[in-house]
């Protein structure tokens, strides 16, 4: 009970006094809110819950994936030719960006002239990697098989700006690899990922 100060014109327990706890105002916080607003409070505290799980999850992947030790399919074992090659693409990619975009060109001809300009920088890349295989093995036949699968690609590069000449609605095919049925460029921008040369993927310059 409340106990207040005895008066003459006054009981010793005000009538309205109420035991401890009962007072609304006593119990405000967590109780203060309407059903409705503890739902939404509820449900606010599981969507971020979940968001921040999710994040450590990626997190934790991206961690494993760069540094945990492990086995990747066409990841030479030896780093040399990637250290010496992403340079080397790095340098004629710069040459094949600062062409015009083919949106800025007019006719078919002329686009298909500036695929063929584009594919005379990236067979004069290619040949300079071509003296960059190393000999020993797996890393040879490795190297070797994915500037086969580049050589390819060039080919359908000039096959396609041939194409060009003739039919404005020429369109650009790939050739698919004998090895997995799926087209060239997926393997060489796949080698060229795990073996840390971007510079050596396929270029976008041809749509």
């Amino acid at each position: 009970m409340v106990v207040v100060p005895a008066s003459d014109s006054a009981p010793a327990t005000s009538p309205t006094s109420r035991p401890i706890g009962t007072d609304p105002d006593a119990r405000r916080g967590a109780s203060h809110l309407l059903p409705a607003d503890r739902k939404r409070s509820g449900h606010h505290l599981v969507k971020r819950t979940a968001l921040v799980g999710f994040i450590l999850t990626m997190a934790a992947l991206w961690a494993y994936a760069f540094f945990w030790p492990q086995d990747v399919p066409g990841r030479l074992d030896d780093p040399a030719f990637p250290v010496a090659a992403q340079p080397v693409c790095q340098r004629y990619r710069a040459q094949l960006d600062a062409l015009p975009r083919s949106i800025s060109v007019r006719t078919p001809s002329e686009r298909a002239d500036l695929v063929d300009q584009g594919t005379d920088i990236l067979s004069a890349m290619h040949a300079e990697l071509l003296k960059l295989v190393p000999t020993t093995e797996p890393t040879h036949r490795m190297v070797s098989e994915w500037l086969a699968d580049w050589a390819i690609y060039l080919e359908d590069r000039r096959e396609y700006a041939d194409r060009l000449r003739q039919d404005v609605n020429a369109r650009f095919y790939v050739t698919k690899s004998d090895r997995d049925n799926k087209q060239i460029t997926q393997a060489v921008d796949r080698f060229a990922a795990v073996n840390a040369m971007p510079s050596c993927g396929i270029p976008n310059d041809v749509g």
